[in-house]
């Protein structure tokens, strides 16, 4: 008895221990409520870490059509196919104008088959895009309103990290070209914790000015008109 209880423990942690990520609708990915979120303790499973920068938890999920599931910390997703569950890589290394091969920041983009690779390329046991299916990823995005005076935060879809782009619109990360790699979706995190402060002050300065201005015209059109009347009373003198 101990020992059937014993094992059952041990395969309830094993399968804990191996869910790499929580698949949902695209519809209920960009219903996620990103604002919901503003604890690192609230974060819910198929969060993918916290910002602390900005004060919210982070979501990225990999789409399949209308499917879409959660990326883990070491970037494996979770899809079932023909009543199977697969575990894909989602790392992948640049390719185009490097001579010696695909540039990878590091090891994690390793496959032994296409299989392996959400992108369904492993070239030289490395995964990479696949230009024939490009990457769809959706990403939390977070920005300052400037008309509200207030911070919103969504989700996005769109390519995903190192597919080749063309304006930031195409990326789900809103940022296209890392300057050194060329026209690519790069995932990059801004601080906004200062934004609303700086669009305050900016605002206010050119309220000022625009006072200032209104000021500085009626005086002028004051002293103008002032300087006519007297003009006026001196030809009347003559």
């Amino acid at each position: 008895m101990f020992n059937k209880k014993f094992i059952s423990l041990i395969c309830l942690f094993l399968f804990s221990n191996t869910i790499y990520g929580i698949n949902m609708k695209k519809d209920e990915v960009l219903n996620i409520d990103v604002l919901k979120f503003t604890n690192p303790k609230e974060c819910p499973e198929y969060s993918n870490d916290y910002d602390y920068t900005n004060g919210h938890c982070t979501f990225r999920f990999f789409c399949k059509g209308d499917d879409c599931s959660s990326v883990d910390k070491k970037g494996y997703v979770q899809f079932n196919s023909n009543g199977q569950t697969k575990n894909l890589n989602t790392n992948i290394c640049i390719t185009g104008n490097d001579s010696n091969g695909p540039f990878c920041f590091n090891n994690q983009p390793a496959c032994k088959t296409n299989a392996d690779c959400f992108t369904n390329n492993c070239l030289n046991s490395t995964c990479v895009i696949n230009k024939d299916a490009p990457t769809i990823e959706c990403l939390d995005e977070y920005y300052y309103r400037s008309l509200t005076f207030s911070y919103v935060g969504k989700m996005r879809c769109g390519l995903g990290q190192y597919e080749p782009c063309k304006k930031n619109d195409d990326c789900a990360s809103k940022s296209c070209g890392d300057g050194i790699h060329g026209d690519i979706c790069v995932n990059a995190r801004w601080d906004r914790t200062n934004d609303r402060k700086n669009d305050i002050i900016t605002k206010l300065l050119i309220l000022i000015s625009i006072i200032i201005a209104i000021i500085g015209s009626c005086i002028f059109h004051k002293k103008a008109t002032k300087d006519k009347k007297k003009e006026m009373e001196n030809i009347n003198k003559v």
